[in-house]
């Protein structure tokens, strides 16, 4: 899309300015939807790694999955300090699933 010139006027009294403006790059609409598609997606994946909470620290764990998926309810984010994340297979996608 070529750039379109708007006028702008940069003190009240003066000449006003042309300003080129340029036509984002991407559809800002179309990429909320494909984030929240995706959000939804992530969501409805069924957990596979357990969560332990104790002291304020969650420790997760799950062995051989190339996919990690942890479900953690809000509170147990809010009163954690530290997130131990042990027994990853190397290049797994951890996911944690954060209910509210």
């Amino acid at each position: 899309m070529p750039p379109v010139w708007v006028r702008r006027e940069e003190r009240p009294g003066t000449e006003p300015a042309r300003v080129r403006v340029r036509a984002a790059a991407f559809n800002l609409e179309q990429e909320r939807q494909r984030i929240e598609e995706t959000s939804r997606t992530l969501a409805a994946l069924r957990a596979n790694g357990t969560v332990e909470s104790k002291w304020a620290v969650s420790t997760s764990r799950r062995l051989h999955e190339p996919s990690q998926v942890f479900a953690l309810n809000g509170q147990q984010v809010l009163d954690a300090h530290t997130f131990q994340v042990d027994c990853l297979p190397a290049g797994a996608t951890v996911i944690f699933n954060i209910e509210a």
